[in-house]
């Protein structure tokens, strides 16, 4: 122990600011041991955006004979997605251009008889499709798929104005 105190063991050899170098102890009382020893401070929010949670699928299943992907989202609202229109909206690199967002892939080019042969979660935000085509990079976000439902109640809602930002945001 030395004159101020217990000493700071640390795991290398350090030098105090105004002392000699000391193999893995460092003096109470110096600049290093205070800076050593500063609690951690909280950090200040200065803004924190209102978050509302996305839904994200209960359930996803396959409806081979009508050629629809299902999604029944935690919400309780369920989705289809006809298997064409999935592939044609993919958001890869190799259909949509990285820089310009421009449409790569002819929809046109999307066989009608297109079909996933697997989908699988990618995290806790996507779905990655392995298409009868080959195609198996595009990642397709919570987010995207369910503003691609082409349902009434969701079409109504992307037709909607925005309301105007209230004055407590």
């Amino acid at each position: 122990m030395g004159a101020g105190g217990p000493s700071v063991h640390v795991a290398r050899r350090a030098r105090s600011l105004d002392g000699p170098t000391v193999p893995g102890v460092v003096e109470p009382g110096t600049p290093l041991s205070h800076a050593l020893t500063l609690e951690a401070q909280p950090p200040t929010l200065v803004y924190v955006m209102p978050r509302t949670p996305m839904p994200v699928p209960a359930a996803i299943e396959q409806e081979a004979p009508r050629r629809e992907l299902v999604v029944t989202w935690t919400d309780g609202h369920a989705s289809r997605y006809p298997y064409r229109a999935l592939r044609q909206h993919c958001p890869c690199a190799v259909c949509v251009h990285e820089w310009t967002g421009a449409r790569i892939l002819d929809p046109e080019r999307v066989s009608a008889d297109i079909h996933p042969i697997e989908v699988a979660r990618v995290g806790a935000y996507a779905l990655r499709f392995t298409w009868s085509d080959g195609h198996t990079t595009g990642i397709y976000t919570f987010a995207m798929l369910r503003g691609l439902c082409g349902c009434e109640e969701c079409t109504r809602k992307r037709a909607a104005p925005a309301p105007p930002p209230s004055a407590t945001e």
